[in-house]
């Protein structure tokens, strides 16, 4: 019975830490848009996929805003946006794109609009 029960959770636990990268990440898109607008500084969205982080940083000072680790198995590739994302100091994006990020064997497309910084994540 509790084999049964343990082979039924790992797939859950599987999504659910996609969906826990996803919701996180958004949250901090929010932080650097709202730290670009307020700060009326640009800020960098950087990924440092070879050390499985990602990085919120203001050019002008020398230590990051924020720094998020996340899963070895969560690959983020650059995309069109070659693994950053700016913000200008009006809090919109800089250059619209996208971004893939590959979890076992799904695939994701995150695409960044131009204007009020509008992003979208799409299973492929």
């Amino acid at each position: 019975m509790s084999i049964v029960l343990v082979a039924n959770l790992v797939p859950v636990y599987e999504k659910k830490k996609i969906e826990t990268f996803f919701e996180q990440f958004e949250k901090d898109i929010q932080y650097a848009q709202a730290y670009a607008l307020i700060n009326k500084k640009t800020v960098t969205i950087l990924f440092r996929g070879n050390h499985n982080q990602y990085r919120v940083e203001q050019s002008s000072l020398n230590t990051p805003i924020l720094v998020r680790d996340y899963d070895d198995n969560i690959k983020v590739e650059g995309g069109t946006l070659n693994n950053r994302v700016s913000y200008n100091r009006n809090g919109a994006v800089n250059s619209s794109g996208t971004l893939y990020v590959t979890y076992n064997d799904s695939k994701y497309k995150i695409i960044f609009y131009l204007g009020k910084g509008r992003v979208k994540v799409d299973k492929m």
